[in-house]
């Protein structure tokens, strides 16, 4: 329990799950809801196109069956035509088909295209079965290869394009009004199109779209294990979007992990009532079925007027991808022969956001523009970027602002026109002195991303500094609870009044973790590991045994002060036996950082 609440104040939960799981094309989005509440009237004065049909949410896919297996880990700019076939109609029945059962043959080979690409059926589990309602899946996962252009179901409103480094990643929530019910066409119904995990998203909240318009691209961006569209379809009325059946707190006491819930179903009712299938919605008015229904007087009866002047409606009549072009930039003909190159820092700190510099010229240093679907920026980690609304390129330039989300080697693909350019060998870092080569590296990563440490100004981490008793402290106090109690006054002769850190002494006095009733308090003394341990398990209001075996003699002294802390740290694997036996050793801030990283890790 302590430790739940301990890691529930960060938004990282879902992200350490997907360090540890790896699936196919499964869509791994967090069960806590910090951060996702959307609330359903939001733009909804904002009108848009009525309803006229559905296409698929993506413009087409490889053919899997004939890829290679190297060809399968292509990004969709890198895959011949010839690869690509058009969207696959989605049937249950197909999806049920075992791998074993088929055969090679054009029409085996249509089925198991169509199991690889819809890898997670609606209400489906992440057993890799192909069936529906047997979890709590409230989505379908289509596997894509990354950079493939992903479009808007219908005519609708976009309510939301945000970027999360956990759960959904970068995703697009977008609202369809006025639109026929998927059981009764004749009654007309509001629903929220969602796209997740894109590698980019080329629209903004509020923004109107119609039917096919691009939206983003594809990719593995939040807790995802493959490059994918996690696409799902809610109902009206709901707290948030996308919505998720079920939460933390009901998968904890239901005793199981994220993973385990889905498979068992937990939430299924809830996912049932508050989501509808979303292909079949797109498969039953697909565009030839629309024109049908608008001979009927369907949802066309309600058409929105558009009036002059009206701020919130977009000129329907222009592109379906809209370009906008800024003080009449130099502008010509798309020259025939033109070089694309890119300019950015060799060395990024992860999290830090960057200019990343595009530059489009011909061989005769003239300029061109292009529209959105002719420019393309594919880094290879994941990340945080804004391409553009409008691609076209000013004096020849175009910026991208880059928030690198991931560490390691990153390379950063662009294409203009018909010209690519590579941008490779960007070191991302955590900080200028953390390399992956760490032996701390991946606690220090986990706890950069969940907020609980940070670097200093100079972007360093100094890893081996060692750690006063009031950094520990301060530490420690945001670290657990901001609502930890305040002591009156401080009785220590040794803290001037007005100390930065007098709040933080106070919260540790009355939690306990300090004794508040010494002459002295040391606030500039290095804390080591048996303070440390005291301060951190009485912070979290851990309950341990008092009664200290002798096992532990070889390693530390069973009756001094410390030795039931010790003992449990030990235990509960936060510290080794070697590092007990050194229970005087002044800690380092990478030894406070293993030492809450195993917390994190115990509870996971």
């Amino acid at each position: 329990m302590f430790i739940s609440k301990f890691l529930f104040k960060s938004k990282a939960k879902s992200y350490l799950i997907g360090m540890i799981v790896s699936l196919l094309a499964v869509s791994v989005v967090t069960f806590n809801l910090n951060g996702l509440l959307f609330g359903a009237n939001t733009f909804m004065d904002v009108k848009h196109v009525p309803f006229d049909g559905t296409v698929y949410p993506y413009t087409a896919v490889p053919n899997w069956a004939e890829l290679t297996p190297e060809e399968r880990q292509l990004e969709f700019e890198d895959l011949k035509s010839s690869d690509l076939m058009d969207p696959i109609y989605y049937n249950p029945s197909d999806l049920k088909r075992s791998f074993e059962s088929l055969d090679n043959n054009s029409k085996d080979n249509a089925v198991r295209n169509a199991k690889i690409t819809y890898s997670v059926p609606y209400m489906g589990n992440y057993e890799l079965d192909g069936k529906e309602n047997v979890g709590s899946h409230a989505a379908v996962d289509i596997k894509l290869p990354v950079g493939t252009p992903v479009v808007s179901i219908a005519n609708g409103v976009v309510i939301k394009a945000e970027d999360q480094p956990y759960g959904f990643g970068k995703h697009v929530v977008i609202r369809h009004s006025g639109v026929p019910s998927l059981d009764d066409p004749s009654k007309k119904a509001t629903y929220f199109s969602s796209y997740s995990h894109l590698n980019s998203f080329s629209v903004e909240a509020g923004q109107v779209v119609t039917k096919g318009q691009l939206i983003g691209r594809s990719g593995q961006t939040g807790t995802a294990t493959t490059p994918h569209i996690h696409f799902q379809m809610d109902v009206e009325g709901l707290a948030y979007y996308p919505y998720w059946p079920f939460t933390n707190t009901e998968a904890k006491e239901a005793g199981l992990n994220f993973f385990e819930a889905i498979n068992a179903g937990l939430g299924a009712e809830n996912g049932r009532k508050n989501t509808i299938h979303p292909l079949n919605y797109v498969q039953k008015y697909l565009d030839a079925k629309a024109e049908s229904l608008v001979d009927k007087g369907g949802p066309e009866e309600d058409n929105v007027e558009i009036e002059d002047g009206d701020e919130n409606v977009e000129d329907f009549e222009s592109e379906t991808d809209e370009v906008v072009f800024v003080d009449e930039p130099k502008v010509i003909q798309r020259p025939e022969e033109a070089k694309v190159t890119v300019e950015a820092p060799r060395t990024m700190i992860l999290g830090q956001t960057y200019d990343v510099k595009i530059k489009y010229e011909s061989t005769e240093s003239t300029f061109a523009s292009l529209e959105s679907d002719e420019f393309s920026f594919t880094p290879s980690l994941s990340s945080n970027f804004v391409v553009p609304r409008s691609a076209s390129f000013v004096d020849g330039e175009v910026t991208v602002p880059f928030t690198p989300k991931e560490a390691g080697k990153l390379s950063i693909k662009v294409k203009a026109g018909l010209e690519k350019a590579y941008l490779t060998d960007v070191e991302v870092v955590l900080f200028n002195d953390v390399q992956g080569v760490d032996a701390d590296f991946e606690a220090i990563e986990t706890l950069k991303a969940m907020n609980i440490i940070s670097g200093y100004s100079d972007q360093t981490f100094r890893p081996d500094t060692k750690v006063s008793r009031v950094e520990a402290l301060k530490f420690l106090v945001e670290s657990v609870d901001t609502d930890l109690p305040t002591a009156s006054e401080l009785r220590f002769k040794d803290i001037e009044p007005g100390a930065w850190y007098e709040d933080y002494l106070k919260k540790a006095v009355a939690a306990g973790s300090v004794d508040g009733d010494k002459e002295n308090f040391d606030p500039s003394r290095e804390v080591n590991r048996a303070e440390f341990l005291k301060m951190l398990f009485v912070a979290l209001k851990i309950d341990i045994d008092p009664t200290v075996s002798t096992e532990y003699s070889q390693q530390f002294d069973t009756s001094a002060w410390y030795a039931k802390y010790m003992q449990a740290a030990v235990e509960m694997g936060i510290v080794t036996t070697e590092e007990a036996s050194r229970p005087d050793e002044a800690l380092s801030r990478r030894d406070v950082a293993r030492i809450v990283y195993r917390f994190v890790t115990l509870s996971e």
